[in-house]
């Protein structure tokens, strides 16, 4: 046949595109696979490394021997393609046999991640071994059959036929047509390469062509053993390094891109096209420069070099890709771009080692042990890089070490080498001195690490103090503090979470709704630890709460700076961490649980994010869930298209049929809640668990209740599907949702709750058990239905702020609030909007704080311009600097009584009562005649805080002398006396409260409290009851009156 060049080339073309396609694809289900990146990128590469030299040292005579080359690539391309249709079914028994495994055994993550490590990478040591073989079959097939057709030119040939299809596989197919349908298109691909190549055998004739090599192609041979041993050591440590560098700079990417698939994906692009432009350039100077030795060192050296001085710029990638953005536009591809920039200096000059090892060792003799040192070297490097120097010693030091040792192989070979000349030595010496000084700044360049400068959050709060950096295998865990003493956690670019009411409440809120919906929960599941506020929500249900967390760093983390919030969680009896991937604990595990909650995860940020959003993760949730079992999906509003909101409830409702949305918190979130059967809330038993006083106490933080967050139904399940429609899911097969980035989407939070607002429904048709008798269930009804409006109107005033309309927002908010004032979440955001709205008053107060500071530098003992400083402090709601200045200005004039007025207050409002007290007592011996409400104060701090009661006692007394119409001063009088059981002056107290305050409830109440200590309950229940009657929608009124029943109850028995 004549023109079997072009056809070949494309059979070599396609062929190697293929094998790309298989690498890229087995790469991302082995991340799956693992639950790590750094474990499944270290695996693939020694899979790869490893059976293609397995397969071209144990298959090369068979390919000298086939006399039928195409025919025997024929069927080895057969058999890849059959391969990869079963490697599916191979990873589900893997799978199995790990379950087997851990439920046998319970290994550690990282042993277990070595078992997982030696099951994948014997299966794929087999299509690795095939390919190697098939590349083989295909250079004789070329050495036969095309004249010119040099090493060189195959080899260029190959690496850019893989570069591309990588470029292709990564960022293109895979979006549009899925992992599996991507396969089978690289099967269809494989089976017609067979047959071109098998019809292309039967026209073979046993003519062949010279496979050309130069005339100057000759052998640089050592000119001792002990040389040619240096250099298949050489050999051997350069591949280990290039195999370290790709397993390195993957997890370099991750940190900055967020998904290990695309940052395996654009090293593998780097490496290969550096290596394509390398090996051409090279392959010239390679036939012109005869000591090629020391040349060959000295490029050694080069990638040292190279490598350990671009280490820390990875620190600004964010800032490169950002650079890209505005010189050409918005795309993601300039994050890609940027990356491939970075590496591309040291991929060119790997991609030098390869002419001028076969160069150096061109004799058939030596060829053999080169190949089989360097595929050793290459398969130890991405070994050791991912399963030792990682978790041992970190990215930045394992990048320079093995820089460094690349230099040192390299001086080393210049300096043995006969040729050795003083140039070339004192070159390679001055230059390895040179990398290890550089390596040595870069490992000394600061405490932080340069991935901080990667995350969005570093452009968005400059102003951040760095508390803590932790490196783990596989992210990076960055914890910050800002100058209002909040707290917020990274893992990558992904903020988890921080300790402000709004960032802090959906991590509760996800353990409240679920554990109050289900009828007994008795075990519940967190997935991702985060500060651990989701998991002391729960342990306030009494409940045994399970946590899974990846990576190990956040719980010493959480231990440290988040103690306050997670209230020690970590100590609790009921409370068990597991430090392992989630979706493979949820695969593995043999526990039920009644409540599942899955952490507060953006899904566009990371693909660790979008991984807890699939199909697949959903019906394993769903086989660990109990009969009567709950899950619940935090959703973001921010910074997700509605689109891809659809997507998710399509996709959540594809295996929970039976979901709801709840929504009324804050703009930011809504929560999926999927039950087995269509859901089915008993009233009285939701809310006598939310007055639970731990419960209630947990709620009352985020400004809820039973009956608020009951009124955050949203939809049923009938208007779930209507609103999601028909279209796209996100699966672990199609991966949609990894291939959009919320970075670069509007903030659609307005649209997403407008859209939500059109199909909200009233929760009564999922209510029971809310009312014995009609009047009952009338009143639930109408209660319902006063929230319901309220809430209406809440939600419009979200979309105004949302959209950044502040003004707006608080005019509709302030209607809400008109319609319900008892519900405080509406006042929370109503709050929130007027701290917006009022921006420019806040800015004025700090220029105001600004102008007293530096009045007060060249005039420090100013007494009135410290007050002001006080006075502003305190009204930007900075109490402990407030009180600070006041205490300084108290310094300069201690007999200016309107301070302490000032000063007291803030230290009650900071819960510094012994402060306070101090104060107050000062002011008193400064003016005993002070007004009743200071001594009120006091009397209430000796009697709440102190515990002294003959002080209280004493100071309510003078406080009731001075204003004998204050039912404050009566009703604190009425407590003080129930304390010290003089329970006849205690009434007294309080019906004189009552007479001052009939339309307070309190009294009331605390009268109820005296006569259930007689055991007069009936008296008790009277009070009790118009305490009731006064706030119908107090919780601890409720309480107070099923306690007088109780002990009724008890009495008659």
């Amino acid at each position: 046949m004549r023109n079997i060049e072009p056809i070949l080339g494309l059979i070599i073309v396609f062929s190697c595109a293929c094998s790309v396609l298989y690498e890229i694809i087995w790469a991302r289900q082995l991340i799956l696979f693992f639950g790590s990146p750094v474990f499944a990128v270290g695996t693939i590469l020694s899979a790869l490394v490893g059976g293609v030299g397995l397969g071209s040292f144990y298959f090369r005579r068979l390919a000298d021997r086939a006399n039928r080359p195409l025919r025997v690539y024929a069927f080895l391309g057969a058999g890849l393609g059959i391969f990869a249709l079963i490697f599916p079914t191979l990873l589900d028994i893997l799978n199995a046999i790990c379950v087997l495994i851990y439920r046998g055994l319970s290994p550690s993550v990282y042993l277990f991640s070595w078992i997982r490590f030696l099951l994948s990478f014997l299966v794929l040591l087999i299509p690795s071994a095939l390919v190697g073989e098939m590349l083989l079959l295909l250079g004789r097939a070329a050495k036969e059959r095309c004249a010119g057709f040099t090493a060189d030119r195959l080899f260029t040939i190959s690496t850019l036929a893989t570069s591309v299809g990588c470029i292709a596989v990564s960022f293109f197919l895979i979006q549009i047509i899925g992992l599996q349908s991507s396969i089978y298109l690289g099967v269809v691909v494989n089976l017609i390469l067979a047959g071109i190549a098998f019809g292309l055998d039967r026209s073979w004739s046993e003519t062949s062509v010279d496979f050309q090599q130069d005339a100057t192609d000759e052998s640089e041979t050592a000119s001792t053993g002990e040389m040619l041993r240096l250099l298949l050591w050489a050999f051997a440590v350069s591949s280990f390094c290039q195999m370290c560098y790709a397993v390195l700079w993957t997890r370099l990417l991750t940190a900055f891109l967020g998904s290990a698939g695309y940052a395996f994906s654009v090293m593998l692009t780097a490496l290969l096209l550096g290596i394509t432009v390398g090996s051409l350039v090279f392959a010239a100077i390679a036939r012109r420069v005869k000591p090629r030795i020391n040349l060959f060192g000295l490029i050694q050296i080069g990638v040292g070099l190279s490598v350990v001085a671009l280490t820390p710029i990875f620190g600004h990638l964010y800032g490169i890709s950002r650079g890209l953005h505005s010189a050409f536009g918005v795309g993601r591809i300039w994050e890609f771009v940027a990356g491939i920039l970075l590496m591309i200096v040291p991929t060119i000059l790997i991609g030098a080692n390869f002419p001028l090892a076969r160069r150096i060792c061109a004799s058939a003799k030596s060829q053999s042990p080169v190949y089989s040192f360097s595929t050793i070297g290459a398969f130890l490097g991405s070994l050791c890089a991912g399963f030792i120097l990682i978790p041992l010693i970190g990215i930045r030091p394992s990048l320079i070490l093995t820089g460094g040792l690349n230099a040192v192989i390299g001086c080393v070979l210049i300096i043995r080498n006969a040729e050795e000349s003083q140039l070339f030595s004192g070159t390679a010496i001055s230059s390895t001195i040179l990398t290890g000084g550089i390596g040595l700044m870069v490992l000394l360049w600061g405490n932080s690490s340069p991935f901080l400068k990667n995350g969005a959050f570093w452009s968005q709060r400059m102003n951040d103090t760095l508390v803590e950096y932790t490196e783990t295998v596989d992210a990076n865990i960055a914890t910050f503090m800002d100058d209002q003493g909040i707290y917020r956690i990274y893992v990558d670019n992904d903020e988890i979470t921080d300790t402000s009411r709004r960032g802090s409440a959906p991590h509760r809120i996800i353990a409240h709704l679920p554990l109050l919906l289900h009828p007994n929960p008795a075990h519940g599941l967190v997935l991702g630890f985060g500060m651990g506020i989701t998991s002391h929500a729960m342990t306030q249900h009494d409940v045994r709460v399970d946590t899974v967390e990846n990576p190990d760093g956040l719980i010493d983390t959480a231990r440290k700076y988040f103690a306050d919030v997670n209230h020690n969680v970590l100590d609790g009896s009921s409370f068990n961490h597991t430090v392992n991937d989630e979706r493979n604990y949820l695969l593995m595990t043999p526990k039920q649980y009644d409540v599942i909650s899955l952490g507060a995860r953006h899904p566009l940020v990371s693909s660790r994010g979008s991984n807890l959003y699939t199909a697949d993760l959903y019906r394993w949730c769903k086989r660990i869930l109990t009969e009567d079992g709950i899950i619940c999906q935090w959703i973001p509003l921010t910074w997700l298209p509605e689109i891809h909101l659809k997507m998710i409830l399509r996709t959540f409702i594809e295996v929970f049929p039976n979901a709801t949305i709840w929504y009324k918190y804050t703009p930011d979130f809504a929560l999926l809640i999927g039950t087995p059967e269509r859901l089915k809330i008993n009233y009285r038993r939701f809310m006598g668990r939310a007055q639970i006083p731990r419960v209630h106490k947990a709620l009352v933080v985020d400004d809820l209740d039973g009956m608020s967050l009951l009124d955050s139904f949203l939809m049923g399940e009938k208007a779930v599907q209507t609103y999601a429609g028909d279209g796209e899911i996100h699966r672990d097969n199609h991966p949609r949702l990894e291939f959009l980035q919320s970075r670069t989407s509007p903030n659609t939070a307005h649209i997403n709750i407008a859209g939500f607002a059109k199909y909200r429904e009233r929760v009564t048709p999922y209510l029971a058990n809310y009312g014995r008798v009609m009047s009952d269930k009338i009143g639930v009804r109408k209660r319902i239905d006063l929230y319901f409006d309220a809430t209406q109107k809440l939600i419009e005033g979200q979309i105004e702020h949302a959209k950044g309309e502040y003004e707006k927002a608080v005019g509709v908010l302030n209607q809400a609030v008109a319609i319900n004032p008892h519900d405080n979440t509406i006042r929370y955001n109503l709050g929130a909007a007027v701290a917006l709205a009022n921006k420019d008053y806040r800015e004025e107060l700090k220029q105001t704080e600004k102008a007293l500071k530096q009045v007060l530098q060249s005039n420090p003992h100013d007494v009135q311009k410290h007050v002001e400083l006080g006075v502003t402090y305190e009204l930007q709601g900075e109490l402990a600097k407030s009180a600070d200045a006041f205490e300084e200005a108290l310094k300069y004039d201690p007999n200016r009584l309107e301070l302490y007025s000032l000063l007291g207050p803030i230290y009650e409002r900071q819960e510094r009562y012994d402060d306070a007290l101090r104060i107050y007592q000062r002011l008193e011996q400064l003016e005993p005649n002070l007004p009743a409400i200071i001594f009120g104060a006091m009397a209430s701090i000796y009697h709440f805080h102190k515990k002294m009661l003959p002080e209280a006692l004493q100071y309510a007394q003078k406080a009731l002398a001075l204003d004998a119409d204050s039912w404050r001063v009566h009703n604190l009088l009425g407590v003080i006396y129930t304390d010290t059981k003089e329970f006849e002056k205690a009434v007294g107290a309080f019906k004189a409260a009552m007479r001052l305050a009939p339309n307070e409830p309190m009294p009331h109440s605390d009268l109820a409290k005296v006569f259930l200590a007689q055991g007069e309950y009936d008296k008790a229940l009277e009070f009790a009851n118009t305490a009731i009657s006064l706030a119908p929608r107090e919780p601890y009124f409720q309480e107070q009156r099923r306690q007088i029943e109780s002990a009724m109850a008890a009495a008659e028995e």
